[in-house]
């Protein structure tokens, strides 16, 4: 019970950083990596606590490679363990995907 409220807990806290650094991204402050930071650590904590959300990153990292490099460049930049967290979104995973479909194609 405990573990659960936890998760949920988490995945709250994880919500709430990924909606204020999308809200902030259109308000136009002059501080740098203003709306980054609350939206790389919000997917964080949701990658963390929840396989759905990890696999909607990943997604959105493979249509957008404004994103995913923005997302490397973070990972770069903080503890190991943190970006440990964060690398497991990269959406390697999908391109495989994609290239072991095709392959499985009959060519006419």
């Amino acid at each position: 019970m405990a573990a659960t409220l936890r998760r949920a807990f988490y995945i709250a806290i994880g919500l709430l950083l990924v909606t204020v650094g999308l809200l902030t991204m259109f308000v136009p402050i002059p501080v740098p990596l203003v709306a980054l930071t609350p939206l790389v650590a919000g997917c964080m904590i949701l990658s963390a606590n929840s396989r759905t959300a990890r696999r909607w990153i990943q997604r959105a990292r493979h249509r957008s490679a404004v994103l995913s490099r923005a997302f490397e460049h973070f990972a770069r930049r903080i503890p190991h363990g943190w970006a440990r967290i964060l690398h497991r979104t990269r959406p390697d995973a999908i391109a495989r995907h994609g290239k072991m479909a095709a392959r499985e194609q009959p060519k006419p």
